[in-house]
C-alpha cells in the first residue's frame, strides 16, 4: 500500500534583488492548505482582501535572509503564524511583492508537477 504522507522538504528560492533568499516548504500538507484557506476568509464569509498573498507566505515560509535596519536577520523560523505575518507586514512594498511572487510561482510549479504526475499511467516507464 502506498504512503499517503510526504516527508517535509525545503526549497531555497533566490530573490531577484539584494542577494536575498527565502526557504520554503516544497509542498503543503492537507492541514496546512486548509489553514491557508481559512485565513483567507472572514468569519462573515467574505474574502479577507488584506490576506491575499499573505496566506501563502505564512503557509510556505520557513526562513529567509531578510534583515532589520541594524543588519540582524528578522527571525521567522519556528515562529507562529502571527509572528511571521507581523514580520512580513513590516517589509517594504517591493521586497514583500518579490516574496509573494516567488512563493506564488513556487506553488504553481508544485501544482503543475502534481498534475503531470497524475497524468502518468500507473506502471508506465518515465524517462
Amino acid at each position: 500500500m502506498a504512503s499517503r504522507t510526504r516527508p517535509p522538504e525545503e526549497v531555497r528560492i533566490d530573490l531577484p534583488t539584494d542577494d536575498d533568499w527565502i526557504l520554503v516548504k516544497k509542498h503543503l500538507t492537507w492541514g496546512e492548505a486548509r489553514d491557508t484557506e481559512t485565513r483567507l476568509y472572514k468569519s462573515s464569509g467574505g474574502v479577507n482582501l488584506s490576506m491575499i498573498g499573505l496566506t501563502q507566505v505564512i503557509a510556505y515560509l520557513l526562513d529567509w535572509s531578510i534583515c532589520d535596519p541594524s543588519g540582524t536577520v528578522i527571525p521567522v523560523r519556528r515562529q507562529s503564524a502571527e509572528a511571521i505575518q507581523a514580520a512580513f507586514q513590516g517589509l517594504d512594498r517591493d521586497k514583500g511583492n518579490e516574496i509573494v511572487d516567488a512563493i506564488t510561482a513556487h506553488e504553481k510549479a508544485q501544482i503543475a508537477a502534481l498534475e503531470d504526475l497524475k497524468k502518468t499511467p500507473v506502471g508506465a516507464l518515465t524517462p
